[in-house]
């Protein structure tokens, strides 16, 4: 299945109830440049048990629990945006932002960063808007070095900006999707003991394939090896980090 139509998927097995919570962990990053603490979404959507209950289903890929600054809080996921409420919005903006930079930067050599002030005069953006705009920008990673934030937010383009589609709406669901687990669980620590637990099979399955470099100049197995190694070393420093 296309990534859209994987997203529609999605979108249509989460409730109204689940949809507006995510809005509301998102609405109130935008409103004040932080995650929502986790008993003041309790507070919003009907308590503790409500929240979990709801939330439970949608698993770590969409929302999960997190700390900022040491406090409690729940965050959404570039998916968790584009499957709540105001997921069409956001998408669209994003789309349209993507385009631009796309358009601007095969036309433009020596253009390196976006402002706030130069995206919201080309596509018209209200200060919500392009508050909005940068916040989705960080959360689907769509920039490289050189991000600032406040109002007069600068980011750099992004390092495949001459490969973006025409249309990005379909790149954007891929991007949302290409980490996608449904069972990665949106509890702090029952996600930690998950991802432990994966990456430890992971590793164990690698470091249980055979590999025996019978020649120094048997090119593919000295390949393999080195690969295989590199994998190993990402997979323990995935496991600390």
């Amino acid at each position: 299945m296309d990534p859209l139509g994987r997203l529609e998927e999605l979108r249509t097995r989460i409730n109204a109830q689940q949809r507006e919570i995510l809005r509301t962990i998102w609405t109130y990053l935008l409103a004040n440049g932080r995650w929502i603490p986790i008993r003041a979404l309790h507070i919003q959507c009907g308590g503790k048990a409500t929240v979990q209950e709801a939330l439970k289903p949608l698993g770590g890929s969409v929302v999960l629990e997190d700390h900022n600054s040491g406090q409690p809080v729940y965050r959404v996921t570039l998916l968790g945006v584009l499957v709540s409420t105001a997921g069409q919005t956001a998408h669209g903006l994003l789309s349209e932002y993507l385009r631009w930079i796309r358009e601007r930067a095969l036309t433009d050599g020596e253009m390196q960063h976006v402002t706030a002030d130069l995206v919201s005069a080309a596509l018209k953006l209200s200060e919500s808007d392009a508050r909005q705009l940068y916040e989705l920008i960080r959360l689907g990673d769509f920039w490289a070095a050189g991000a600032g934030g406040g109002p007069s937010w600068r980011v750099g383009l992004p390092s495949d900006v001459e490969d973006l589609p025409e249309d990005p709406a379909a790149y954007i669901a891929a991007k949302a999707l290409e980490q996608y687990d449904a069972h990665l669980p949106f509890e702090a620590n029952k996600r930690d003991a998950y991802i432990f637990q994966k990456s430890s099979v992971e590793s164990s399955l690698l470091t249980t394939i055979p590999v025996r470099i019978r020649d120094r100049d048997d090119q593919s197995n000295i390949a393999f090896y080195r690969l295989r190694s590199f994998i190993n070393r990402l997979l323990v420093g995935f496991m600390t980090f």
